[in-house]
């Protein structure tokens, strides 16, 4: 199972990487300036960028818009801060080796999604969810139906919560 786990995280950097350069081409074919480097505000209508080479350039602006993306969710318990053994969606894409075990905290979309693909390339994978019904603000023959095609591959423990993370071993409560 590791060489599907393999092709599909190189197939994911080639394609990633790929995508990147194609929007960068565009943007700098369209005839805007791209600047490459860390950005910094310095007042509230000056940003200075510091190139790789480490040349910097001062922006001024009177609105600037900042469109980054969005970051997960870290939920509070203890442990989970700088422990080198917790993934968020983005790193748990960047593995280079498929993990034996895998327990997602949270059952929603993206915790579901990551599950289904790591069982099928052959992880071991738990699903800690809060909710005592499966995908509960769905319709329940929906969630019904979804439940019953990762059961094959998933444990789903239900209703716990992860009260704190020790090392590479989560501690689990039932509620």
């Amino acid at each position: 199972m590791s060489e599907r786990f393999d092709i599909a995280i190189l197939g994911k950097r080639n394609l990633t990487s790929a995508l990147r350069a194609a929007n960068y081409n565009k943007l700098v074919s369209a005839g805007v300036t791209v600047l490459d480097g860390v950005g910094a505000f310095t007042s509230a209508t000056d940003i200075v960028v510091t190139a790789g080479d480490g040349t910097k350039q001062t922006i001024t602006a009177e609105k600037f818009i900042i469109n980054t993306g969005a970051e997960p969710v870290m939920p509070k318990i203890p442990g989970l801060e700088n422990n080198p053994y917790i993934y968020v969606s983005e790193s748990l894409l960047d593995l280079d080796v498929l993990p034996e075990r895998l327990t997602i905290i949270g059952g929603g979309y993206i915790g579901l999604e990551f599950a289904s693909m790591y069982a099928n390339f052959g992880s071991k994978v738990t699903i800690l969810q809060i909710e005592d019904a499966f995908l509960p603000r769905e319709d329940t023959d929906i969630a019904d139906n979804i439940e019953s095609v990762l059961a094959r591959l998933i444990n789903t423990a239900r209703p716990y919560i992860a009260v704190m993370i020790s090392s590479r071993d989560i501690v689990r409560r039932h509620i």
